[in-house]
């Protein structure tokens, strides 16, 4: 009898520990079901998804992915045929279907990566003077990229437009690496063609490589094709400067067609706005996607106890209040890049006083509270003003290189003229992003903007234009 009341007793006591409170956790749940309202403009960028302008024949999109195809097959339907199985792959993740890797011949890319020269940041010579003297590896490397090389010449009258692609965390990306080697390659050939006397050869591939990548920087929206372009065209310009600044009288005879080329370096092409309302897109799609939980966002390193605790919040979940406040920011630097002036650098800087808010705040996951508000709302993206500056950079660049080549025109380059340039110009000459005016060194006889002290050299490398 005794046994039977200490088993009655036993009973009750664990129905009162775990009953109750898995009681509590229904009723919780229960009052939570449904999740905020997802922000307006997320929602537009979500569900409409804009179309690409261009056919599939006229758009050199195809062209550049196909520059990792076999030898044999043409570029632009190796492209196309790789486009095609992402999309297809995209529709099998959305379902929540296996997907099988994209196969085709030559991918992925069996091009064995070319040991480029002029890489280094810390020479001290320019790629121009490296080239010069030595252009026998400059000259094994462009024939060894031949193929790859025409392929790139091939394509710079085409127009070009990234289409948009209905992508989830997990999609397919595109193939950058061998574009970059083309790029290097074309890059490297304007060194050698200066290196062996062909200026006006050299100059005229630079204007017609350039304008290709600018119309490439401003019909992309994926912020790493955005940022690989961009370096390109930063690379591009300070082969410029080492041009003007070793050759200054070949330079004066061809002002004309350097004005040309450095005018069409607009804001428009380089704005990061498409890029960063990209990235707010990726990551809602990461966040409302029904196989994602919060389990699946943890690194997996979390204690047992900790794993349990993140299954039994996956009904408290919030998708929406999490997309909001993940993409908050993200929203914030696309309308911050559509500004300019002052509007911009004040904007810059609210940015960075919100992220140095949010610092060490935690994580970015959002869950009800029992009253069925948002217990968090705490997202902390990465830093985009680094890749702002870069952006920002090509066109301070390019408006210093235009500076430069008027002064040679105009045999004003003693110290006073320049000063006199300067001030004359300023609202054109200002770094959009830090604000600040070239600076003419007296003793190297070299304009060129003050380096910015919170970026490393790595990041902020400002070209110099000996005049």
């Amino acid at each position: 009898m005794q046994v039977k009341k200490l088993f009655k007793f036993i009973k009750w006591c664990t129905i009162i520990l775990l009953g109750l409170p898995a009681l509590v956790y229904l009723i919780w749940i229960a009052g939570n079901i449904s999740d905020d309202d997802l922000n307006p403009a997320l929602a537009k960028l979500v569900t409409q998804l804009p179309k690409t302008q261009l056919s599939d024949r006229d758009n050199a999109y195809f062209d550049i992915l196909g520059l990792a195809a076999p030898n044999k097959m043409s570029p632009h339907e190796w492209g196309l045929a790789w486009f095609s199985q992402a999309i297809h792959n995209d529709q099998l993740i959305r379902e929540g279907q296996p997907h099988l890797p994209i196969s085709l011949d030559g991918y992925p890319s069996s091009t064995e990566k070319l040991n480029l020269p002029c890489l280094s940041n810390a020479s001290s010579q320019s790629c121009i003077e490296e080239i010069a003297n030595n252009p026998s590896e400059a000259k094994q490397c462009l024939r060894e990229g031949a193929v790859l090389l025409q392929r790139f010449d091939s394509l710079l009258d085409k127009e070009y437009q990234e289409p948009y692609r209905d992508m989830m965390p997990l999609s397919d990306l595109a193939i950058l690496s061998i574009e970059h080697q083309a790029i290097r390659l074309a890059e490297l050939r304007f060194s050698v063609d200066v290196a062996n006397g062909n200026n006006d050869v050299a100059l005229t591939r630079w204007g017609n490589e350039t304008s290709f990548i600018l119309r490439q920087a401003k019909y992309s929206h994926s912020l790493i094709d955005k940022m690989v372009l961009t370096m390109a065209l930063k690379r591009y310009q300070r082969l410029l400067a080492d041009y003007i600044s070793a050759q200054p009288k070949v330079a004066r005879q061809q002002v004309t067609q350097i004005q040309d080329m450095l005018r069409l370096f607009k804001k428009d092409a380089v704005t990061l706005q498409p890029a960063f309302e990209n990235e707010a897109i990726l990551s809602a799609k990461l966040i409302l996607s029904p196989l994602m939980s919060p389990i699946e966002l943890s690194d997996g390193s979390e204690p047992i106890y900790k794993r349990l605790a993140l299954f039994l919040s996956i009904p408290l979940f919030d998708r929406h209040a999490t997309a909001n406040s993940l993409s908050k920011i993200q929203l914030e630097y696309a309308r911050t890049a559509s500004l300019s002036g002052d509007d911009y650098r004040e904007a810059l800087a609210g940015l960075a006083a919100q992220r140095a808010q949010q610092e060490g705040e935690g994580d970015f996951l959002s869950y009800h509270n029992p009253v069925g508000h948002v217990l968090a709302q705490v997202a902390v993206a990465p830093d985009m003003t680094e890749y702002m500056y870069k952006s920002d950079e090509v066109i301070a660049n390019a408006q210093l290189l235009l500076a430069a080549i008027n002064l040679i025109a105009q045999n004003k380059t003693d110290e006073k003229s320049v000063s006199i340039a300067i001030k004359e110009n300023q609202a054109s000459l200002k770094h959009p992003f830090t604000g600040e005016l070239p600076q003419f060194d007296t003793k190297t006889r070299s304009l060129s903007y003050p380096a910015p002290k919170d970026f490393s050299k790595n990041i902020a490398w400002p070209i110099a234009i000996t005049l």
